[in-house]
């Protein structure tokens, strides 16, 4: 039994800054504590371990489980790990049988052994979503609602929800972009809040603060989530573990985090976390875990191209991944099929990138009620272009492609565009364009929605496939990117 580890830890050929050491005093301290409990203070160790500079370090993934809330996969000793670096110097003091670990109990909670591993990839990304973001801004200014079911809509009768608690998703189903006539019937009893977007604009910022003076490159993606280029960083669970502590320790806000090889697999493991954990997963883990699943789980995979791949005998990604590549881009062309196949294999290299690059701006409105009239279709779309137009002067950007969306009351979704010669951002072009696409598509239904796009930004044009917002995040409103 173990009474007490201490740890020398010395870097050889590199000057080590105190940050360093504390952060690899953390890493090693928490996989050998988590071993600690009252009743196994016995005996007494003294290890002394010396890390060459650039060597690979031994990190933690106790967060780490699978479906059935078991430990990893690949359990492993922590000694064997810890004699597994490439140390310039191990001298220890203890042997194997130090590590008896005494039963789990109520006055010893001890985990099982934790798995572990190294964070060595050769690319490594990191996803960081904050946990029910608009929800939680609320219940940081009103804490007498925690532990309530609560969510946050609109209040007209074509309404949908922005987000909802985690007790609202679990006491109903209830889930982003969920019509809030049927929240409200599932949960009558739910408090329900009108969205206050200064309010989360004002916490994301502060939210992307600490994540920016912790890190060097972070792409920022929404009001609620980023990309954390972790690739050569000392120790990057470490790294994560102290944005996430420090973001609520200053905001009282909880994030997910997902660090993987790639943005789309840190993006895909951060969901498994929710909500406040942390998990690590390499490619071949995922391709493994995942196998079974639905195509639909690679974001940008949506139910249009499911329905087709399902008619096509191919429901699980191992399915998607077995196909003949040539197959795939016969029925969806070149460029998609190639990118079906690769998605499928769960590779990508899109950068992190501190500037993200806009592709496309737009602004749209929902009626309350159905609008049959022609001249107040019109009399909406020229205001929507405007606003638009006012919102990319902001910013200073232009596009060439200007293009209007329309919903009809049988949820019929019609998109129209024109290509203009120049740039631009002046609403006396944006409007006249968009109301001769309104009118040259003469819809013959009421009209449920509206709304005005301008998209060919300079340096546009990058792959998305149908990005929509996953079953039960939080809704994504205003920009395409």
């Amino acid at each position: 039994m173990v009474k007490r580890v201490s740890l020398a830890v010395g870097f050889e050929g590199a000057r080590a800054t105190e940050g360093d050491v504390d952060l690899l005093l953390a890493e090693l301290l928490g996989s050998l504590g988590e071993h600690l409990a009252a009743d196994a203070v016995l005996g007494m160790v003294m290890l002394r371990v010396f890390v060459g500079a650039g060597r690979h370090l031994l990190d933690r993934d106790a967060e780490r489980a699978d479906a059935e809330g078991r430990g990893g996969t690949a359990e492993a000793d922590p000694v064997e790990a810890l004699e597994s670096l490439d140390l310039v110097d191990l001298g220890v003091g203890y042997v194997h049988d130090a590590w008896n670990l005494p039963a789990p109990s109520a006055f010893n909670p001890v985990l099982a052994p934790s798995y572990h591993r190294y964070v060595a990839f050769q690319r490594t990304v990191a996803h960081l979503d904050m946990d029910a973001f608009y929800a939680s801004v609320e219940l940081r200014r009103r804490p007498d609602l925690k532990g309530k079911p609560v969510v946050v809509c609109g209040s007209g009768p074509r309404a949908v929800v922005t987000t909802a608690s985690y007790e609202a998703r679990r006491l109903a189903g209830i889930h982003s972009a969920m019509p809030a006539a049927v929240a409200r019937r599932r949960l009558p009893d739910a408090v329900y809040l009108q969205p206050d977007f200064s309010a989360y604009r004002e916490a994301s910022g502060e939210v992307m603060a600490i994540l920016r003076r912790n890190a060097e490159t972070v792409e920022v993606v929404g009001l609620d989530e980023a990309y954390i280029d972790l690739t050569g960083i000392f120790s990057p669970k470490a790294t994560m573990r102290r944005i996430a502590a420090e973001i609520h320790e200053e905001t009282r806000l909880t994030c997910s985090i997902g660090i993987s090889e790639s943005r789309m697999l840190a993006k895909i493991t951060s969901e498994l976390g929710k909500p406040a954990g942390l998990v690590v997963l390499s490619r071949a883990e995922a391709l493994e875990r995942f196998s079974g699943e639905s195509p639909r789980l690679i974001p940008g995979i949506g139910p249009k191209s499911v329905a087709k791949l399902e008619a096509m005998g191919i429901r699980t990604l191992a399915e998607l991944g077995a196909q003949d590549p040539a197959a795939l881009e016969r029925a969806f062309g070149p460029r998609q099929g190639h990118w079906l196949h690769r998605r499928a294999h769960l590779e990508d290299e899109t950068p992190v990138t501190v500037v993200r690059e806009t592709k496309s701006q737009s602004t749209e409105i929902t009626f309350d009620v159905d609008v049959a009239d022609r001249n107040e279709m019109e009399r909406h779309l020229a205001e929507l272009g405007a606003e638009l137009c006012r919102r990319l002067h902001s910013r200073q950007l232009e596009g060439r492609t200007i293009g209007i969306k329309v919903r009809l009351d049988d949820w019929t979704n019609v998109t129209r565009s024109h290509t203009v010669g120049a740039p631009t951002n002046d609403p006396a072009v944006v409007v006249p364009v968009a109301l001769d696409l309104l009118r040259a598509y003469d819809p013959q239904r009421p009209v449920r929605l509206l709304g005005v796009r301008l998209a060919g930004f300079d340096g546009g044009a990058g792959e998305a496939e149908e990005p929509e917002a996953p079953p039960g995040g939080q809704l994504q409103l205003g920009q395409a990117a």
